[in-house]
């Protein structure tokens, strides 16, 4: 478990508006809101996202089958899969 200390370590994250945009702007609304919430999860989590397609879904907040194919192009995009995480 982590101590008070290391979790307000986490508990700001960065996040620079023109670097951001530079790299997302193609994305829809539905995918900015899916991408954001994987970020501010791995940030926070410190640690590689989970692999189990319902977690993820739980994380970002998808309940529909458009939302579901934006988080397939979010994490194909954005997150690659290495040594199992």
């Amino acid at each position: 478990m982590a101590s008070n200390s290391e979790k307000s370590a986490n508990s700001f994250m960065p996040l620079y508006g023109g670097d951001y945009l530079r790299d997302t702007m193609h994305l829809s609304a539905a995918e900015h809101g899916i991408y954001l919430r994987l970020l501010m999860h791995y940030w926070h989590a410190q640690a590689p996202l989970p692999l189990a397609q319902r977690k993820l879904e739980g994380i970002t907040g998808t309940r529909d089958d458009a939302e579901r194919v934006a988080l397939k192009a979010v994490l194909a995009e954005f997150f690659k899969q290495s040594d199992g995480v």
